[in-house]
């Protein structure tokens, strides 16, 4: 029986150094069973066969994908995943050996975690992955890295805000882009383009609310600021206004992503999801609502009633 690339590199540490091989004596040997892992899960190429164990007890609970498998009562054959790439899934959500938490979502792993999050229905771990986009270093984010965010988080239900700071870099930093290697053709090709037009048509700009004319325009000079601006700075005060689509106050003179508006980025990439993914924008649509129903149930059971006399 053969083994996945990750176990195949920890074994090949340990012969390098002992203490290498000690910090990984943490991790969980899935391709043993042991415990409560008596549960087969096989993958196929060619002649090579990798089988992985796990918990079906707790595999149901986290996944809807292996609630159905386990319930077969035979072993599962996943078709179209690298067992490397399912490796990594199972440290992000399972226990380790001694029971702590699982091993962290890193920038190398992140995109092949929200993969295998849609590929098993696995909405916790999407999340956990959500979570991670939110609090991480924008230059840390790469071209390549981009680009694979982008193609993998529109095949998923990814949160749209999480996926619109990313479109908004693109749209912004196109140089990272240009220095990638990371074939842009077919729906993701189209998903940029279409990005790239309505960015230049300004589609994606907060929008000013109508001003009313004054009837004295002695009145409307009267009371105009025309003091002088420091170079450089961003004075809200003077030309703030709230966005008739988003209903945030925002500056016309704010630069990056505060220039954006994040309800035309939404309505972008939803009719782009109806156009290049149609299978997921149901679900993706699903998975929100379910979101605003949990928020609002959370408002209703923590909100502070009257007192009764």
């Amino acid at each position: 029986m053969a083994i996945c690339q990750i176990c195949d590199g920890q074994n090949g540490s340990n012969t390098e150094n002992k203490t290498k091989g000690k910090k990984q004596t943490f991790r969980t040997q899935f391709h043993e069973p042991g415990g409560d892992r008596d549960f087969r899960v096989v993958f196929r190429s060619g002649e090579d066969v990798v089988e992985f164990f796990v918990d079906p007890q707790f595999m149901s609970r986290l996944s809807s994908f292996f609630r159905d498998q386990i319930n077969s009562n035979s072993p599962t054959e996943v078709e179209d995943v690298r067992p490397s790439d399912f490796h990594t899934f199972l440290e992000a959500v399972c226990p380790t050996l001694y029971g702590i938490r699982p091993v962290p979502i890193t920038v190398s792993t992140v995109t092949s975690l929200i993969d295998m999050s849609n590929r098993f229905k696995c909405d916790s771990l999407l999340t956990a992955c959500e979570r991670f986009l939110i609090g991480l270093d924008n230059s840390s984010l790469t071209g390549s890295l981009l680009l694979s965010l982008i193609n993998v988080s529109m095949k998923s239900c990814i949160d749209h805000q999480v996926l619109c700071r990313i479109l908004c870099l693109c749209i912004t930093e196109t140089p990272r882009l240009a220095n990638s290697s990371h074939e842009v053709n077919g729906p993701l090709g189209s998903f940029l383009a279409q990005a790239l037009i309505a960015n230049s048509s300004k589609q994606f700009r907060h929008v000013r609310p109508v001003k009313r004319e004054s009837p004295n325009p002695v009145i409307q000079k009267l009371f105009s600021d025309n003091s002088p601006k420091r170079k450089g700075a961003c004075d809200h005060s003077r030309k703030s206004f709230k966005c008739i689509l988003c209903f945030q106050s925002v500056c016309k003179s704010c630069k990056g992503q505060a220039a954006f508006c994040f309800k035309a980025l939404d309505n972008f990439v939803y009719e782009a999801r109806d156009q290049l993914w149609p299978d997921t924008y149901q679900r993706h649509l699903d998975r929100d609502l379910l979101r605003e129903d949990a928020i609002d149930a959370y408002i209703l059971r923590n909100q502070i009633l009257p007192s009764q006399p």
